[in-house]
């Protein structure tokens, strides 16, 4: 089955590109490689397609997706910094980027549409682990901060735009994955950094625990349905509009 995966480069969609072609799917990749890394795809050669572009550009998008059964979105601009310094930028990546990969799943044809959403959109949520009917939130409209879980909203376009059209659509939330290639600009390994160099850090702080591991993903409950990327599970096609999944566990 043919696949597109923006934001290829990334931690998350490296992979994911990798899991879809151990299932024998053909995947192409559209990343401008902004925030991703394309030593994590090099290894794949002809096993891979990358398509150089910004999600922004509908262009660009609309021939990246021509001939998809499915298409992942997962380019985003994410970063706290990048909230704080570029919220311009996180919003028009994120806004326009959704817009253009639903509207391009509609002109392709393609049957799924998956989004990948994020935890932030919850803020503080009011109960962990945290389900689907969590409400969502955004505390102070004018701090940049929240630009970021902000764009949520616009995430209804995946929903209402591309459902109602007919396109399953599936929406996944991160929280917190980590894994080796990662970088350093995010919460845990920043953490692990500065516990190594403190005189009184141990090798369990600097390694956390399988129970510390899994409390730092602090995924959706049980309740949530998982997104395959093969055919539609009975599970994932009770509404035939949308449905809503918990992450997978690489990136």
């Amino acid at each position: 089955m043919q696949m597109l995966v923006t934001g290829g480069s990334g931690f998350l969609g490296a992979g994911l590109v990798r899991e879809l072609l151990a299932q024998g799917h053909a995947v192409r990749v559209l990343d401008d490689h902004s925030r991703g890394r394309p030593h994590r795809l090099a290894d794949l050669g002809e096993r891979l397609q990358v398509v150089h572009g910004d999600v922004r550009d509908a262009a660009a998008v609309r021939a990246a997706t021509e001939g998809c059964e499915v298409v992942w979105h997962l380019a985003y601009v994410n970063g706290t910094r990048y909230f704080y310094e570029k919220p311009d930028v996180v919003l028009d990546v994120g806004i326009k980027g959704a817009l253009n990969t639903v509207e391009a799943a509609l002109d392709a044809g393609a049957r799924r549409y998956v989004l990948a959403s994020t935890s932030e959109t919850y803020n503080e949520p009011t109960h962990v682990p945290t389900t689907e009917a969590e409400r969502l939130m955004i505390p102070d409209i004018t701090n940049p901060r929240f630009s970021y879980g902000g764009q949520d909203r616009v995430r209804l376009l995946a929903l209402h735009l591309g459902g109602h059209r007919g396109l399953e659509t599936v929406i996944f939330r991160p929280h917190n994955i980590y894994g080796p290639d990662m970088g350093f600009e995010h919460v845990i390994p920043r953490s692990s950094a500065a516990s190594s160099t403190s005189p009184m850090a141990s090798a369990a702080t600097a390694s956390p625990s399988p129970s510390r591991a899994m409390a730092a993903r602090r995924g959706p409950s049980a309740t949530s349905t998982t997104a395959p990327a093969g055919p539609a599970s009975p599970a994932s096609t009770a509404s035939p509009a949308a449905s809503t999944t918990s992450a997978p566990s690489t990136r």
